[in-house]
């Protein structure tokens, strides 16, 4: 099966070469937005005014927003209950005072959490399918890049490999296209 190329390996492991290549794929576009630095932004005021027009927020909650706008990608984690909507809600408000105009991708994997995204935030959240424009019939060179100021993927865990490696390239494409000029050896990164 394997001298097909059903099989790929890797670390004496054998993958579904589909899966395998989507894995990869993700983990290349990850490491190429860890590796773009950004200039650290202060939301220190931002913060202070979410919380005296809401309520105080622990200070892991500060961290991840002042992560959030220090990095070109971010991961928020945490179980039920630990404030991971209101920090979506903080990062939000923050954004728009920021830049008034912004254009903001609200993103999930089902409609369920879409809606409850939406209702968290107070803004239009879609199913990544439709945020996306994208049905079984979308062929992949037909795909459009994102072109959003910020782009918010929640309950990523519910997304499956085919589903990232959809994802993925409309929004690390764009991001790509942008900082490509300013960093040299970028192709290498985004094909490791």
């Amino acid at each position: 099966m394997a001298l097909d190329g059903a099989l790929k390996g890797d670390n004496g492991y054998a993958y579904l070469a589909y899966n395998y290549d989507n894995e990869s794929f993700a983990a290349g576009r990850v490491r190429v937005f860890l590796c773009i630095r950004e200039k650290p932004f202060r939301v220190d005021p931002y913060i202070a005014d979410f919380e005296q027009s809401n309520f105080p927020l622990a200070e892991k909650q500060r961290e991840a927003i002042q992560q959030f706008f220090s990095n070109r990608f971010s991961i928020i984690t945490g179980g039920p209950g630990t404030g991971k909507s209101t920090v979506l809600k903080a990062i939000l408000e923050t954004q728009f005072r920021i830049k008034a105009k912004s254009d903001v991708l609200l993103l999930a994997p089902t409609g369920k959490a879409a809606r409850r995204m939406s209702e968290a935030t107070g803004r239009p959240a879609y199913t990544i399918h439709s945020g996306l424009h994208i049905s079984e019939e979308t062929k992949l060179e037909d795909m459009q890049t994102v072109d959003a100021d910020v782009v918010i993927v929640d309950e990523v865990s519910m997304c499956d490999q085919k589903l990232f490696a959809i994802l993925f390239p409309r929004i690390f494409l764009f991001e790509l296209q942008h900082f490509k000029q300013n960093f040299e050896g970028i192709g290498n990164l985004a094909n490791g």
